[in-house]
């Protein structure tokens, strides 16, 4: 989620909005969020107050995303006053411009996140969160309008041809970018990247990439996202865990010599990398050649969890791409396990790297949490040669 005064947006009280006033000039509109003493109809005003209202709405989508702050007026882009929105209004004010950004953006926007501020009086402020979109570049079509808008720190501008190819090509290179970037790191830490963490190289390995699609984006103080870091991920509870920062970002990792290891790379730019040894934990002493399967599709599910909460603490909205390798696993099997005894293996892994499929987070929901925990866990075990998990 977006974040305006060093503050997540559904965490905004009336005393945050009276210092927005009170600071003036630190808070002038921009790349990240904008001012509006109201989004009402005046017969007055010689601009549509719609056409606007989607103009701002669709540039946040087609940058970075932002936050259109509802009730407080502002002077030049300086917030200076707030006279809010009768309370009565808000909940119709929401539906309306939840239809707005459906009937009038082309293609339709449809991850508008409202948030209300209670003020005095009967008085309230609507924060409302525009994400940055996968599907832009978006257009405002209100009487066929066709303009296309973005943001900088000067606020929003009307896009060029040369930003409006870019923009139509460059989300197909997302994906690419970020397959990449998996494909690169799995192949050092296949090569020992992370030897000295427990994970020497041609020991079988889980790995998990988390990466957040979209343009390039500024790294970020990783130790001012709650819960820390170095507290938030311990993939393999029995172990004792220690830390260490690093150039990319923080470390969190543990090892039992050759037996057991599990580490956690929270990167600066929002990339959650997680790597477990699929030797100890998974392979019971009598059968080293099997995985027990349904253990590990157990803990993938909790470790997501834990890396979904994460990255929506540090305001990484979707949409996010998940990756799963295993490495060095041929000639290994899934066993079927059960608290009372053990199933049929699986055939052997044939080669000895395993790349799942991409699965794409679209929405930072418990909901949609659980759609990916399904379908990852499908593809685990279909590289195993079953249809569905069996657990």
């Amino acid at each position: 989620m977006k974040r305006i005064l060093g503050k997540p947006t559904a965490d905004i009280v009336y005393a945050d909005l009276e210092r927005l006033v009170v600071e003036g000039e630190a808070w002038r509109e921009g790349r990240s969020w904008d001012f509006k003493a109201s989004v009402l109809a005046d017969p007055s005003a010689k601009k549509d107050h719609r056409k606007e209202l989607l103009a701002d709405v669709s540039s946040f989508a087609n940058a970075d995303g932002g936050i259109i702050v509802i009730g407080v007026s502002a002077k030049q882009g300086v917030p200076s006053g707030l006279p809010g929105i009768p309370l009565a209004e808000l909940d119709a004010l929401q539906l309306r411009l939840q239809a707005l950004a459906r009937e009038h953006l082309d293609p339709p926007l449809t991850r508008l996140v409202p948030h209300v501020v209670q003020g005095p009086a009967e008085r309230g402020f609507l924060l409302l969160e525009i994400p940055r979109s996968l599907l832009g570049p978006h257009t405002v079509w209100l009487d066929r309008d066709g303009r296309f808008w973005k943001r900088n720190t000067g606020g929003k501008y009307q896009m060029d041809i040369t930003e409006l190819r870019e923009a139509f090509l460059e989300a197909d290179r997302w994906l690419d970018g970020a397959n990449a970037t998996r494909t690169a790191r799995t192949r050092e830490i296949a090569a020992g990247r992370y030897a000295s963490y427990g994970f020497p190289a041609g020991f079988s390995v889980l790995v998990v990439h988390s990466i957040p699609l979209g343009r390039s984006r500024t790294r970020f103080d990783i130790d001012s996202v709650t819960p820390l870091w170095k507290d938030h991920f311990h993939p393999d509870s029995e172990l004792l865990y220690t830390y260490r920062h690093t150039v990319d970002g923080g470390l969190v990792f543990a090892n039992t010599g050759k037996e057991r290891a599990a580490l956690v790379h929270c990167l600066r730019n929002g990339t959650v990398e997680l790597c477990v040894l699929l030797h100890g934990r998974y392979s019971p002493p009598e059968k080293p050649d099997f995985i027990d399967g349904c253990r590990l599709e157990a803990d993938l599910g909790s470790w997501l969890e834990a890396i979904f909460k994460w990255q929506r603490a540090a305001g990484l909205e979707p949409p996010i791409a998940c990756f799963v390798t295993l490495l060095s696993v041929n000639g290994r099997n899934f066993a079927v396990r059960h608290p009372w005894g053990g199933g049929e293996p699986t055939l052997p892994f044939d080669d000895r790297d395993v790349e799942l499929p991409e699965v794409v987070l679209n929405d930072q929901t418990p909901s949609e949490w659980s759609t990916v925990f399904r379908e990852v866990a499908k593809l685990l075990w279909q590289t195993a040669g079953l249809p569905e998990s069996p657990c």
